[in-house]
């Protein structure tokens, strides 16, 4: 449900949107999100691959909390580090990924947001591992909602283009980030372990390889649209 909900709002939104964003602004925005894709390449992906086979392994409430915990703890370890490389390396990816269209600032903003939207991934996992789907769906409406609501007043109100759309991501992310994390930490306490950590990061490193082979095959053919 909440996936149809946020293809229909995309749709709906289409008509708005096309008429304050150019053509070369959507390219724009789709090399930021490539930035940002190779980014979760990097440091991010499969870290979330074992939280469910580790969920499992006992009914002991302790056992769960700890594995959620330390899925978390591991994520915006990772995340926080990928956002900082990515945000140091701004100009040289502003200059070679982007061939020099818009600005550094949007490369530290996409950054940003990288980092921000990692603190929503374990919460909301946890509520699919934990089988809260009402709990889950709710979450991603009240997202949906205010992603349209900032889009308008940052796209519409303001003018301020794909500076705009970031922005609002932005405050989105952070909003509902803390929020999840709030509910989360509230629900199951905090009692991360490295060992636990350390075995969710082994056991992910097959999927970072998957995941890095699916990108190239789904978009490589971004970086030679833009060139020619």
């Amino acid at each position: 449900l909440s996936t149809a909900l946020s293809r229909a709002a995309g749709l709906l939104m289409l008509p708005i949107y096309t008429r304050y964003l150019s053509p070369a602004n959507y390219g724009l925005l789709q090399l930021l999100d490539l930035a940002a894709e190779v980014t979760q390449i990097l440091f991010l992906a499969g870290t979330r691959a074992g939280m469910v086979r580790f969920f499992f392994r006992s009914a002991e409430l302790s056992h769960r909390r700890t594995v959620v915990s330390s899925t978390f703890a591991l994520e915006v370890v990772l995340a926080l580090t990928g956002a900082l490389v990515l945000a140091a390396a701004a100009h040289p990816v502003w200059r070679l990924a982007l061939a020099g269209e818009g600005t550094v600032g949007l490369v530290r903003l996409t950054a940003l947001n990288f980092f921000l939207v990692t603190l929503q991934n374990t919460p909301l996992g946890y509520m699919q591992t934990a089988q809260r789907a009402r709990t889950h769906a709710t979450a991603q409406f009240i997202k949906l909602v205010l992603q349209v609501g900032f889009n308008l007043f940052f796209l519409v109100h303001l003018k301020m283009g794909v500076t705009g759309m970031l922005l609002s991501s932005v405050v989105v992310n952070a909003m509902v980030g803390v929020g999840l994390v709030a509910w989360m930490l509230k629900d199951i306490g905090w009692s991360p372990q490295m060992k636990v950590a350390v075995a969710l990061r082994r056991y992910g490193f097959p999927y970072q390889l998957t995941f890095a082979g699916a990108f190239i095959l789904t978009f490589g053919d971004r970086f030679f649209l833009q060139r020619y």
